[in-house]
């Protein structure tokens, strides 16, 4: 029964290292995109989530919609990358990488077609926020994670700077 029981906390431990790393990969596909259009950015990990932070009032609405498409894009590709590689992987026996795979795989698909599907109430808005004519809610309230200056979209993780 006690092995039972480390097992089931191993293999909780490889899935919350999977879906972090799965997050941190969301992320990356915003900032890379942020950084192409000459922007700084910064990734904040929290818990089974994520932001990436940019100034605000820099990209046009083709641009934002791209760069809030990225990360979901970037996410669904290592997975499907991950599914493709691991065909040629020989993975031992009763190793926990077969889990950490598998759960990798799943949380990278998974969560990003959610994201995309979700729409306008997902945490980074949706796909639709680029489209000319959708209207882009904005609360000039002050963003309650940090108590600074920057601005706060409340369809959005990532913060958004305020002019300057």
């Amino acid at each position: 029964m006690a092995g039972n029981r480390q097992d089931w906390f191993l293999l909780l431990l490889v899935f919350i290292f999977a879906a972090f790393l799965s997050i941190l990969i969301h992320e990356l596909g915003h900032a890379l995109m942020i950084r192409k259009y000459g922007l700084s950015t910064a990734i904040t990990l929290q818990a089974f989530g994520g932001f990436a932070t940019y100034p605000s009032g820099h990209l046009d609405r083709k641009q934002s919609f791209l760069v809030t498409a990225a990360g979901p894009t970037v996410q669904f590709a290592f997975g499907v990358l991950l599914i493709i590689l691991g065909r040629f992987l020989n993975i031992p026996e009763g190793s926990l990488f077969l889990p950490f795979l598998v759960n990798l795989i799943l949380v990278s698909i998974v969560w990003s077609v959610l994201k995309v599907l979700h729409g306008r109430r997902g945490i980074h808005g949706s796909v639709e926020d680029g489209f000319p004519g959708v209207e882009e809610p904005h609360d000039d309230r002050k963003d309650p994670r940090t108590g600074g200056g920057e601005q706060w979209h409340p369809c959005r993780s990532r913060q958004i700077a305020a002019p300057g």
